[in-house]
């Protein structure tokens, strides 16, 4: 039975950390714009983009670690946690070895011989490159105990850190006001300098909060080390696309329009990750119940739990989106005062892309609940490296670049649609009647949402306007969200619970 009560105890948690850590990241990345300049963001962007690149071998890890570790607490209580923890680590070590010898070879060439980065500049993007190999290094070393921390649902720790981490980051970046050093290096040094003070922490916390599984003595299990090497190497199979599909059109646009184009995107990027963690936040919260459920074979309960999170997932970042894209150029005119280029367009369409991932984001945890991911992997990862021709093509026919990010959508359309299918072949899934779930309460519902927002936009041009369209928006889509997504009982217990909070204040 899915702990309905837990999972809306860590969402609380993780909502607490996503508004402290958007709030400090927002104000970061103004601070550092403004004192990096157009030219040195965009190639602290490019260059770590490129370490960043590899980031799919750590959510390959990072998804089979949680996965294993889940799966174990759901079937069989801690039996071989252990034993996954200890595999995990040892993964982990590899890879990373692995990961400073490519990125200090082929990723070194790249830097230098294929990115178009101002000539002056060649030397300190070097420097930010060898910070940004090293903080990924670090932040990949992190990931078993990050997993841990989830798989047993401590949310709490996960948010604590993960604000902890957002304030280290920001009080560094005051040494750019007064520093005479050069900024791009100092930065990036700040950067590494936090993620190894946080790493420090999660290691001692893991190590006393759940002493029996990283302390305990591990034996090697034959059976567990090649099911688990399958699910990694799959895993990173599809990482290796995704990585492609994240960063791949950004080294197009590089080339053909330059750092200044690459400094927008960064900012796009930022803006929809931020927005996505509204969703993100609860899927956090909901993935490890998805894993346990599918591993007590309650599959009942697990598609209606497939069903509703994916609703609650999609209007918790619609519900930010909405407003966002209808205000987004005076957005960004507070925020950066200095716009680059593109970035109010890339934002908006990478948005809309993203908002599919969210009602989408059940499926592919349910996918990878099931194992055995070859099948899965090969057909999502084929779809998805379709935006690497199209983004090359878009620009050599002289498109507007935001049009990557259009034919994006159109991708993870194809993506979801993929996953309704597979999941139906795999464990009866009902794609007909969740399709028509989704129709009727998240497409349908979500476009009455629109007018009246959009009517009330065209006519605001300051600060209090954003604020009035956002106030619009969240009251027109709470109201259509109750009375037209919810079912009665839902919508009831809601209203009970606030009339009878009500009446206890008069």
């Amino acid at each position: 039975m899915a702990n309905k009560k837990l999972m809306a105890k860590n969402t609380i948690f993780l909502y607490i950390r996503m508004i402290v850590f958007m709030i400090v990241t927002l104000y970061t990345t103004r601070v550092v714009l403004d004192e990096l300049g157009v030219d040195d963001y965009g190639i602290y962007s490019i260059v770590g983009s490129v370490a960043v690149s590899l980031i799919f071998i750590q959510n390959a890890l990072n998804t089979a670690t949680q996965r294993y570790l889940s799966y174990e607490i759901g079937k069989t209580g801690n039996n071989n946690i252990v034993n996954v923890f200890s595999m995990a680590k040892i993964f982990h070590i590899i890879l990373a070895v692995f990961t400073i010898l490519f990125l200090e070879t082929v990723g070194m060439w790249f830097v230098n011989n294929v990115l178009n980065i101002p000539e002056n500049r060649i030397y300190s993007a070097n420097v930010a490159y060898q910070f940004s190999v090293f903080t990924f290094v670090v932040n990949l070393l992190r990931v078993p105990y990050n997993a841990l921390i989830i798989a047993y649902e401590k949310m709490n720790l996960y948010a604590l850190f993960s604000v902890f981490e957002a304030l280290i980051r920001l009080g560094g970046v005051f040494l750019l006001y007064t520093s005479f050093y050069d900024k791009l290096e100092l930065y990036s040094f700040i950067v590494l300098i936090t993620s190894v003070i946080v790493n420090i922490i999660y290691v001692i916390t893991c190590n006393r909060s759940f002493e029996e599984t990283v302390s305990k003595k591990s034996h090697f299990d034959k059976s567990l080390f090649k099911n688990m090497s399958s699910f990694l190497g799959w895993n990173m199979y599809s990482g290796l696309v995704g990585m492609g599909v994240n960063e791949g059109p950004g080294y197009f646009i590089n080339v053909y329009l330059g750092v200044t184009a690459n400094a927008g995107l960064g900012i796009a990027k930022q803006v929809s990750s931020a927005i996505y963690s509204f969703s993100s936040n609860f899927q956090h919260a909901f993935n490890p119940q998805i894993v346990k459920t599918y591993a007590s074979k309650n599959t009942h309960e697990l598609i209606d739990l497939v069903e509703s999170t994916s609703i609650m997932s999609y209007y918790l970042m619609f519900i930010i989106a909405l407003p966002f894209i209808l205000c987004c150029d005076i957005v960004f005119e507070l925020w950066l005062g200095t716009i680059p280029p593109y970035a109010i367009q890339f934002s908006a369409f990478l948005v809309l892309a993203e908002l599919v991932s969210a009602l989408g984001a059940p499926l592919w945890m349910t996918a990878h609940a099931i194992g055995n991911i070859k099948r899965y992997q090969l057909f999502v990862s084929s779809i998805s490296l379709l935006i690497i021709p199209i983004s090359w093509l878009s620009l050599k026919l002289n498109l507007e670049p935001f049009y990557i990010y259009v034919f994006l959508i159109l991708v993870n359309i194809g993506i979801y649609s993929f996953r309704v299918l597979y999941l139906q072949q795999k464990i009866n899934f009902p794609a007909k009647e969740y399709v028509f779930v989704v129709l009727k309460r998240c497409i349908i519902p979500s476009l009455f949402c629109i007018p009246i927002p959009l009517i009330v936009a065209l006519h605001i041009h300051n600060f209090l306007g954003v604020i009035f369209v956002s106030f619009i928006s969240v009251i027109n889509t709470g109201l259509i969200f109750l009375f037209f997504v919810l079912s009665l009982p839902q919508r009831n217990t809601i209203l009970n619970y606030i009339y009878t909070r009500f009446r206890s204040y008069y």
